[in-house]
Order: C-alpha cells, then sequence, then structure tokens
C-alpha cells in the first residue's frame, strides 16, 4: 500500500501546475538530448522528488 502522496504525485511534467517555468526548461533539456549532470537542493516540501520522477519519466518513459 502506498502513501497518498506518492500515488497521486505528479508523473509527467504536463501534470505540474506550479513552477512552470522550471518545468518548461526540463522538458526543453530532455527534448535537446543534450542532458547535464544536476544536483537538485531545496528545503523540504518544494518538489524536488516530483520533478525528479517527471525528469526520469521523460527520459525514460512509464518504467520509471
Amino acid at each position: 500500500m502506498s502513501l497518498w502522496c506518492d500515488k497521486y504525485r505528479p508523473k509527467t511534467f504536463n501534470e505540474l501546475d506550479y513552477q512552470l517555468g522550471q518545468a518548461e526548461l526540463l522538458q526543453t533539456i530532455v527534448a535537446s538530448g543534450d542532458f547535464p549532470h544536476f544536483l537538485i537542493y531545496g528545503p523540504s516540501g518544494v518538489g524536488k522528488k516530483t520533478r525528479i520522477t517527471c525528469l526520469l519519466h521523460a527520459l525514460y518513459g512509464d518504467g520509471v
């Protein structure tokens, strides 16, 4: 049984409804095919894990 927040977490960039500029930038980087290294940091609860999950789904598909 998964947690509610994990079950309903956005899985694609199109499902995100906050910080749309960051999502757009990440989508552009994924589409370009030249993917650099990233260091994601910030306080708890700002959506780091959600953005990484969306990024991995964009790169590797639904198997992530």
